[in-house]
């Protein structure tokens, strides 16, 4: 089951401007559970109300997602809605889920207008072609006016630093289902976490950077410039969100 397919949730037809008002989900499909399905649903349904975009019923995008969700192996599902009233989901395999680490740069950008994940990545695609063309994976967005540390361009960002967990504040952000999680995951296993404010000094002082998202769940920065740093406690928590995934998705 190689490649992509389309399943198009809506009686319209045609492609979807990806540049036009409208918001998205992406998550990872395991052996036909979803992880936090809820939380997702919820995130899409408020864009979908700020926007005044037209959504369907959950059980419609349920019903729609079960073609999916019968298939064995893991899957990239993308539930995407703009103001047309157009709503598609689009799924592609994706690799075994393992910990992976990323190079990163960064990139003086606008921050996100909404705390959620809007279709007009104009400015996160921007970012990507600056890292890239420096040699690095992905970007770490900084605000273009006052400089703190807001994101990348597919994923939430943390930093550890004598053993505290930090991440910014959702100002300017996407606030991310795996975020939450993790925020979630460093209460359970006794771990100091803050919400705070970041410089660039701060990152690159920490002991530790990781990135995280619905499709990869945790993983490591392995240097910013030529600076390398260590991934114990990203790897420490990418497999306890692995665990509780496994145990707690449901199907649909």
């Amino acid at each position: 089951h190689a490649g992509a397919t389309l399943v198009n949730c809506s009686s319209h037809k045609g492609c979807m401007n990806t540049a036009c008002s409208g918001a998205f989900e992406t998550f990872r499909i395991t052996d036909g559970k979803i992880f936090a399905f809820g939380n997702h649903m919820e995130r899409l349904w408020r864009a979908c109300k700020i926007l005044n975009v037209p959504m369907p019923s959950e059980a419609k995008i349920k019903n729609k997602l079960k073609s999916i969700t019968k298939i064995t192996g893991d899957y990239r599902a993308k539930i995407i809605a703009n103001a047309a009233g157009k709503v598609e989901i689009i799924a592609k395999s994706l690799p075994k889920l393992k910990f992976e680490k990323v190079s990163c740069c960064f990139t003086s950008a606008i921050p996100s207008q909404y705390p959620f994940k809007s279709t007009d990545r104009r400015e996160y695609e921007r970012c990507e072609k600056i890292a890239k063309s420096k040699g690095f994976d992905l970007p770490l967005l900084t605000d273009a006016k006052i400089g703190y540390v807001l994101e990348s361009s597919i994923a939430n960002v943390f930093i550890v630093k004598d053993g505290v967990v930090s991440t910014p504040p959702i100002k300017g952000i996407v606030n991310g289902v795996a975020r939450k999680t993790v925020l979630s995951l460093c209460k359970k296993l006794g771990i100091k976490a803050k919400i705070k404010k970041m410089a660039r000094n701060d990152v690159r002082s920490s002991d530790e950077i990781f990135l995280t998202n619905a499709l990869r769940f945790v993983f490591g920065v392995s240097r910013i410039g030529r600076k390398k740093y260590g991934c114990s406690i990203s790897k420490l928590l990418f497999s306890k969100y692995a665990l509780v995934a496994e145990h707690t998705s449901e199907r649909l």
